[in-house]
């Protein structure tokens, strides 16, 4: 799968800040904006990590 060059952003980003900010993810249609928030759950499943999420509407 082509990975997304915004995942390393994303992740260095809830690593290095002592704070973890909510990161939106927004853009056109057809862009990958579900592939890159499907390959970041994946990188913190791995990764050791728990996320919460709730599908709204």
């Amino acid at each position: 799968m082509y990975q997304r060059k915004y995942l390393s952003i994303i992740t260095e980003r809830l690593e290095k800040e002592a704070r973890r900010f909510i990161q939106v993810i927004y853009g056109p249609r057809q862009v990958g904006k579900t592939t890159l928030a499907e390959q970041f759950m994946s990188w913190n499943k791995q990764n050791g990590r728990i996320i919460m999420r709730q599908r709204m509407g």
